[in-house]
C-alpha cells in the first residue's frame, strides 16, 4: 500500500508541474515582461488620497501659508492656557463658582453672532483679516486678565465677550484657508491638518503654561503668552502685507461666484 501511495503522490506532483508549465507558456505576458496590465498595478491610483504630510506641506508651501500656520499655531498656543487654566486664575483672583459659570455663558453667547456673519466677513475682508482680528482680540483679553487686581474678579465679565471674536474668527479663518488649499477630494482630510496644528499647540501650550504658572505665577505666565501671540501677529502681518494676492484671489473668486 505504501508503494502504490508513493507512486500516486509522484504522479500527482508531475501532473501539477506540467499544468503550471502549460499555463506559463499560454500566458500573453511572459514572466518579467511589462505591459499595460502589469504597469497599471504598479502605478498609483489617480483617486488615492494624499498623505497627511503632503497635505500639510501643500498648505505651508508658500510664504503666506507658512506665516498663516505660524500665526494660528501661536494664537492657539495662548488660547490653550485660557481655555484650560483660566478658572485657576479666577480662583487666584478670589472669584466664585458663580463668576466662572457666568463667563462660560458669555463666551458661548458671543460666539454665535460671529459664526453667523462669518461668510460675509470672509468675502469682504478675507481669511487673513479674520485671523488677525482673532489674534488682536485675544491679545487684548489676556492683557486685561493680567491687569485685574485681586478681589475684583467681576471685571473679567467686561472682557469675556472678546472670546467670541477670538474663537469664531480663528476657527473660521483656519478651516476656510486650509479647505481652499486642499486638492479635490481631500477637503475632509484637510480639516485633520487643522486639528493637528491645534492639538499640537494645545499640548505645548499646556505643558509650558503649567510650568510657568507653577514657577512664576499666573500673571507672568499670561504675559509670556501675550508675547508669543505678539510674535505670531507680527510675522503674519508682515508677510500678509507683501503677499496679499493669495488672500485677494479668494475674495475675487467669491464675488464672481456670487454675481454669477
Amino acid at each position: 500500500s505504501i508503494y502504490f501511495f508513493s507512486n500516486a503522490q509522484a504522479a500527482r506532483a508531475q501532473a501539477l508541474e506540467q499544468s503550471s508549465e502549460t499555463d506559463c507558456s499560454d500566458s500573453s505576458v511572459p514572466p518579467g515582461a511589462s505591459g499595460p496590465e502589469t504597469d497599471s498595478l504598479s502605478e498609483p491610483h489617480p483617486d488615492a488620497v494624499p498623505s497627511s504630510l503632503s497635505l500639510l506641506l501643500g498648505v505651508i508651501s508658500s510664504a503666506y501659508g507658512a506665516a498663516f500656520v505660524f500665526c494660528y499655531f501661536f494664537m492657539t498656543l495662548g488660547f490653550s492656557v485660557v481655555e484650560n487654566l483660566v478658572f485657576l486664575f479666577f480662583e487666584y483672583l478670589g472669584g466664585s463658582n458663580t463668576i466662572c459659570s457666568i463667563t462660560v455663558v458669555l463666551t458661548v453667547i458671543f460666539e454665535v453672532p460671529i459664526f453667523q456673519i462669518a461668510p460675509d466677513l470672509l468675502q469682504k475682508y478675507g481669511v487673513g483679516w479674520m485671523l488677525l482680528l482673532a489674534c488682536i482680540t485675544f491679545w487684548i483679553r489676556i492683557v486685561g486678565y493680567t491687569l485685574i487686581p485681586e478681589g475684583s474678579t467681576w471685571m473679567v465679565l467686561l472682557i469675556e465677550p472678546l472670546h467670541g471674536f477670538t474663537y469664531a474668527g480663528s476657527q473660521v479663518a483656519a478651516v476656510e484657508y486650509v479647505n481652499r488649499n486642499m486638492p479635490e477630494g481631500a477637503e475632509a482630510s484637510g480639516q485633520g491638518i487643522v486639528n493637528l496644528i491645534r492639538g499640537s499647540a494645545n499640548v505645548v501650550g499646556l505643558w509650558l503654561g503649567g510650568f510657568l504658572q507653577d514657577s512664576f505665577g499666573p500673571r507672568v505666565m499670561y504675559r509670556v503668552f501675550v508675547a508669543a501671540v505678539s510674535v505670531g501677529i507680527s510675522v503674519f502681518a508682515t508677510v500678509r502685507s507683501t503677499h496679499r494676492q493669495q488672500e485677494e484671489g479668494y475674495r475675487i473668486v467669491a464675488e464672481a461666484t456670487e454675481n454669477a
